[in-house]
């Protein structure tokens, strides 16, 4: 317990300190003159508006990537070795930091280039068509990413338990979700740290299962968590939140227009004069304010999608081997498992382990109560 709080509470002063030096790079851009310097010297490079805004973002992007490096280095090489958890080489980490950020780089491009093309096309409409443009874009990311950006990262291979890949076929099956294939992933490479989870887009899904976690589950442990993610795509999870999302993105284009084409909007932070893709950015800072007021909505719903999984996976595995999955994923995470009422009941996506484990065995004894009468 000593060494799980010791984790918790390194991780979280680490994630704050993190954040603050965020906001002080944000406030700094904001009211430092930062931003005004940023946009007079991209109006230099080019004078093609969407050329510039591709470049403002991606250049951005950069600016907070290498604000973060730091902390991302103090993680795996400091908290996470403490703990036994880091596996990863400094070439390694390296490697995908640059990966990461040339595939970032180029989402964020692709995007920027498209809305800004809609918007100099589309006049007053623009702000739907930029929506439609980015749902179609979520679309085809979630299409292509199983086969061509997960293998930029790990390497993918067939379960080499067929006895095991049956087995969660077979249960796909009784929860009428067909599974494509099932692949394990060389993740101990980086981390102890173990999961699994389904990919793909659509009827048809595939199981990819973490090395480490093949290495301390038992059989009918990974099937009881698997059982759990199943119950996610039977109940339809992944469909509500993707349209709760998409109802919240539609808002934010509208009221992204109509601050976009405020006059007053560069005088909210003290600046005179603002390109257009500067405006962009006063925009995207103001929707980041108003998206985290929905902070408690959304982790209220994701837990409640994730007791309504336990819920389902109970018919389709023991609740006993859920329980226990989730005890040694908790061990093997080091997972705080007695998070601040108050934080647990606002800031988080999950149930507390310890609160999950008590109704799956409350569950289990339910059904031998059941069977024995």
């Amino acid at each position: 317990m000593g060494k799980m709080a010791d984790y918790a509470t390194q991780a979280g002063q680490l994630a704050i300190v993190h954040g603050l030096t965020n906001q002080a790079f944000v406030i700094a851009a904001l009211f430092g003159g930062l931003l005004e310097y940023f946009d007079a010297r991209v109006a230099r490079v080019t004078t093609s508006a969407v050329t510039a805004g591709v470049l403002y973002f991606v250049l951005l992007s950069w600016v907070f990537a290498v604000l973060s490096l730091p902390f991302a280095i103090f993680s795996d090489f400091v908290i996470e070795q403490k703990q036994g958890f880091n596996r990863t080489t400094k070439m390694l980490f390296a490697a995908d930091f640059f990966k990461g950020q040339m595939l970032s780089s180029l989402v964020i491009a692709v995007i920027t280039a498209c809305a800004f093309t809609i918007m100099k096309w589309s006049n007053q409409k623009w702000w739907l068509w930029v929506w439609l443009f980015l749902l179609a874009f979520q679309i085809f990311v979630a299409l292509i990413a199983p086969r061509f950006i997960e293998p930029l990262f790990v390497k993918i291979r067939p379960l080499e338990d067929e006895s095991l890949g049956q087995d969660i076929r077979a249960m796909a099956a009784r929860a009428s979700v067909r599974v494509d294939r099932v692949f394990q992933v060389d993740a101990s490479r980086r981390s102890s740290h173990t999961n699994a989870y389904f990919s793909g887009f659509g009827p048809v899904k595939r199981v990819v299962l973490y090395d480490t976690l093949l290495e301390k589950l038992d059989r009918a442990e990974i099937l009881g968590v698997l059982a759990h993610e199943l119950g996610h795509w039977r109940l339809r999870h992944v469909l509500k939140s993707l349209i709760l999302f998409q109802l919240v993105s539609l808002i934010g284009c509208l009221g992204a227009y109509q601050l976009i084409q405020w006059n007053g909007l560069g005088s909210l932070f003290g600046i005179a004069s603002v390109s257009l893709f500067g405006r962009v950015a006063l925009t995207l800072f103001l929707g980041s304010l108003a998206s985290s007021l929905l902070t408690p909505l959304f982790s209220a719903i994701s837990r409640k999608h994730e007791w309504e999984a336990d819920a389902f996976a109970c018919n389709l595995a023991q609740p006993q081997s859920l329980a226990g999955g989730l005890i040694k994923l908790a061990r093997d995470n080091m997972s705080n498992l007695h998070p601040h009422p108050l934080y647990a009941a606002v800031f988080a996506s999950h149930p507390p382990t310890v609160a999950r484990v008590q109704r799956l065995r409350q569950r289990e004894r339910d059904v031998q109560s059941a069977v024995s009468t």
